[in-house]
């Protein structure tokens, strides 16, 4: 038994939080500047912008074993009584989703937002609030991230971004750009382009005049967006940001050349504190999708 017991804790050790939820640590790789994520063939691979040389190949974003991201965003809406101990976490909370069937490609996908107030409370709780791409069988999602506390590529106490392309919970790989320390105030713009379709959909996620951009070169079409809050480790109400809300706001996304037709669809999958998810416009340019964490006014 105790064998079993400590197989089982370090079994539990390597297991990491990335935003697309738990996976194996080993599956969790740094894309430094210089470099690129391709996914020629189904083999995600790091490669060398300049030279085209091969670094270290990963094998797929998903083994066989992966459900599909639909596991984090498909919950029944959940809610507990004021008497109720702890918030319900490690998921998707709110996130507001569109589809593009338009027949041409999303090109552009901008959202600003700003970083909120720190928690008013600290358990080591971690949140990532972003704007994303998915494909079309929900288990693939390139993101630009905002974050609060310690995730698998650093952090703490703090709010920081980084850019992600991330496969499904379980054992899908997460790779990721350089996480850079960000303050409450500072405005962020979480930009993806598609910049080539010849051969494959080739993307490119950053943050706006941050140095962690994230490319990524032959993968599949992606086709869902989403405006999202998810959030994990969570002890009390007060471990969400000391805010009413987050505005994702100047949403703006093009399919071509062309604004896109936007009908977003608002999922609240956990109502405990409140929380929701506003759909204030649909407009492209000038969009906004509101995250609310709770009812009401901070004392």
């Amino acid at each position: 038994m105790g064998k079993t017991n400590q197989s089982g804790i370090a079994k539990l050790n390597e297991m990491v939080i990335t935003p697309g939820g738990w996976r194996l640590r080993s599956n969790v790789h740094y894309i430094e500047p210089g470099h690129h994520i391709s996914g020629k063939d189904g083999i995600i691979r790091k490669i060398h912008t300049k030279s085209g040389k091969i670094i270290k190949e990963y094998g797929p974003i998903n083994s066989d074993r992966d459900k599909t991201r639909k596991s984090l965003r498909t919950l029944k809406k959940q809610t507990l009584s004021v008497a109720a101990p702890e918030p319900i976490t490690d998921q998707w909370i709110i996130y507001s989703g569109w589809t593009n069937d338009s027949g041409m490609p999303i090109s552009y996908f901008s959202t600003n937002w700003r970083v909120p107030p720190p928690p008013a409370s600290d358990n080591n709780q971690l949140i990532y609030i972003f704007n994303g791409i998915e494909n079309a069988a929900n288990n693939v999602i390139l993101q630009p991230v905002l974050q609060w506390g310690v995730s698998p590529i650093g952090g703490g106490a703090y709010w920081a971004i980084a850019n992600w392309y991330v496969g499904a919970p379980g054992s899908g790989l997460a790779l990721h750009g350089p996480l850079i320390r960000v303050n409450e105030g500072d405005k962020l713009q979480g930009l993806m382009t598609l910049t080539n379709h010849d051969n494959g959909f080739s993307y490119n996620s950053s943050f706006v005049g941050y140095a962690a951009d994230l490319n990524v070169t032959d993968i599949g079409e992606l086709v869902w967006v989403v405006e999202t809050l998810e959030c994990y480790g969570f002890k009390q109400f007060s471990d969400y940001p000391n805010t009413l809300k987050t505005a994702m706001s100047a949403i703006e996304i093009k399919t071509g050349n062309i604004e896109a037709t936007i009908q977003w669809d608002a999922f609240n999958a956990v109502t405990d504190n409140g929380q929701h998810c506003d759909i204030v416009s649909n407009n492209s340019p000038n969009g906004e999708v509101d995250l609310y964490y709770r009812n009401g006014e901070i004392a």
